[in-house]
């Protein structure tokens, strides 16, 4: 293991993104969230747009994204040596399930007094075993999924509650965020935590995460993810480079050139490794290559903030409005898919207001509970047994001057706060 500090005794630098690329990729990320709104109007009220691929299009940029941001900020973590596993744990599970939870009531009441007809697909898709197995993320399990081409397995296979049918990727996504907070944590830093809660975890995130390679719902989600973390780890690699600008901006004609080719000969299907590729491209190549100033990075920044801060509550949400409005069958002087749309972004905003823009307070909140569950069982007898403590101190106090004579670019050199009995091992 290497010290969070570079070859001279300094603290590794963080990675950080500009302004205009940290705007341009909410942009990115709202934008999505409302085409594929756009996608499953299409699909739930037939119309004859000719945008069959687009929803899996939007995915894709989810996990790239997704893929990119969380690579960098566990390598910030890592550079830093004070995160540990519980309390990236503890972001990660209050982004996700603040807004989740209520809409996954929500799409409880809403089959019960409004919604009739069956939404999704073969399987478990309402009553308490959905609820949990949604409420869980452990819908469209890969178990389940595997042992679908083999025996009868849909009386017990849980699929995204009905109408909500989005939730599929959520399961994907969070299961894969676990994966690489134990491989980050656990494997690159080497933290010490309950190795029974860490089992417990991985066997629950490793099957979603390998299948999703070669599998799943988007034909290898998990492989997507990590393109996205692989420019993540390139941007770290070339910030800050005097020819970084040029490089992103070659990748991203390149990535034009190679989705404009896909399209040319029709096997532009969205969820190809291949399309995931020259789109991850296009991407980060344009949000990594462009620099702008003054007024229209101003504007820029307003516009991407107004869509991106309630994009994942519109994402969890906007299906089951679209059914509501769907099976109302409501006279208005507008088509009824305009009102439906119009519905799901106003619905969206207040789901965001009222509970996913409190996700940082529902993280320090559970930070305890996980710290507790995730740390070793010798350290919480420590905890209990002052004299424990005490040699435990002083064994620290000994390992730290021991470091401090042999490493001067150590864990002290990081200036990082150690609790009685903790030794600092993140970072790389």
């Amino acid at each position: 293991m290497t010290d969070a500090v570079t070859a001279g005794g300094r603290p590794a630098p963080r990675v950080r993104l500009g302004e205009t690329t940290s705007a341009f990729l909410d942009l990115a990320r709202g934008l999505a969230a409302s085409l594929v709104v756009l996608a499953h109007t299409r699909l739930v009220f037939d119309l004859p747009w000719p945008i069959q691929e687009l929803g899996g299009y939007c995915v894709v940029v989810f996990f790239l994204l997704s893929g990119m941001l969380i690579f960098t900020s566990l390598l910030n973590h890592l550079r830093s040596g004070e995160e540990r596993f519980a309390d990236f744990l503890a972001d990660r599970i209050a982004r996700i399930f603040t807004p989740l939870v209520p809409v996954l009531v929500l799409a409880v009441l809403a089959n019960f007094f409004l919604i009739d007809g069956r939404w999704g697909q073969r399987g478990v898709n309402e009553g308490v075993a959905a609820f949990f197995g949604n409420l869980f993320l452990l819908n469209d399990y890969p178990l389940f999924q595997a042992a679908s081409k083999f025996v009868n397995v849909w009386p017990y296979y849980v699929r995204s509650y009905n109408a909500a049918e989005p939730l599929w990727t959520v399961a994907i996504e969070f299961w894969i965020y676990v994966v690489a907070g134990l491989f980050a944590f656990l494997v690159v830093a080497r933290q010490r935590v309950n190795w029974l809660t860490a089992a417990i975890a991985a066997g629950l995130a490793l099957p979603v995460f390998v299948w999703n390679l070669f599998a799943g719902g988007g034909s290898g989600l998990s492989l997507t993810w990590m393109i996205g973390a692989a420019f993540g780890a390139l941007w770290a690699a070339m910030a800050g480079r005097e020819y970084s600008r040029r490089f992103f901006a070659s990748l991203l004609v390149v990535g034009a050139l190679g989705v404009a080719g896909k399209m040319l000969d029709k096997s532009n299907l969205a969820y190809s490794t291949q399309t995931a590729t020259f789109m991850a491209m296009m991407l980060f190549g344009f949000a990594f290559s462009v620099d702008i100033k003054g007024v229209s990075l101003f504007v820029l920044k307003k516009v991407a903030h107004f869509f991106s801060s309630y994009s994942y509550s519109l994402y969890l949400v906007h299906n089951i409005v679209l059914v509501v409005v769907f099976e109302s069958k409501i006279a208005t002087l507008v088509p009824s898919y305009v009102l439906a749309i119009i519905a799901a972004h106003l619905v969206a905003s207040v789901i965001y207001f009222l509970f996913e823009r409190h996700h940082k307070k529902v993280s320090k909140a559970i930070r305890p509970a996980l710290q507790y569950l995730l740390q070793r069982p010798a350290r919480k007898f420590a905890e209990t047994a002052p004299g424990a403590i005490g040699a435990m101190e002083a064994l620290d106090e000994n390992r730290n001057t021991a470091l401090a004579g042999a490493d001067p670019g150590g864990d002290d050199a990081l200036g990082a706060a150690r609790r009685p009995g903790e030794r600092l091992e993140a970072g790389i």
